[in-house]
């Protein structure tokens, strides 16, 4: 434990708590107001989280509970599998393998990380099920379900570039 957490008194504590868990919050209101799928805005079906630079949750909002079981795991992945290091400004990380620690397929897990003086401070997880390749709204993506649907063997990362597997 270091000096500056062994000195800090339980309202410091509480008041950056609450201000983080907020954050998480607002990431999911900025979620709703934008979505034109009624699995973002009304079924509140995504999970949004903040996470230390070691991929340890310090903060989550009340949204999808499923989600903020798996995102812990996919988290841990991610960065174990790009390392650290590897991460700069602007990346964007978007996971959706259901065998190395998502739910299922169309659920993804995007990763931004957050720098604080150009060093790597922690990440910002949304954890979201897509409605990916459906050719009408609400439909099952049992009927959908093409070469699309096979997972990802790695995480997709991008600065500030377009690219497709």
């Amino acid at each position: 434990m270091s000096s500056a957490t062994a000195r800090m008194d339980m309202t410091t504590l509480s008041v950056v708590h609450n201000h983080l868990v907020n954050i998480c919050r607002e990431m999911g209101t900025a979620m709703m107001r934008t979505s034109y799928s009624p699995i973002f805005n009304e079924g509140l079906d995504f999970s949004c989280v903040l996470f230390n630079r070691d991929g340890e949750m310090i903060a989550q909002a009340e949204f999808c509970p499923a989600q903020l079981g798996a995102i812990l795991y996919t988290v841990k992945w991610t960065i174990a599998e790009l390392g650290l290091e590897s991460f700069e400004e602007g990346d964007v990380v978007i996971h959706n393998d259901p065998y190395r620690g998502g739910c299922h397929m169309p659920e993804h897990m995007v990763l931004k990380p957050i720098f604080y003086d150009g060093e790597l401070f922690g990440f910002a997880a949304k954890g979201c099920g897509y409605p990916l390749s459906r050719s009408c709204a609400g439909e099952s993506t049992s009927k959908t379900c093409g070469s699309w649907c096979w997972p990802t063997t790695a995480p997709r990362a991008a600065r500030g570039e377009t690219s497709t597997p």
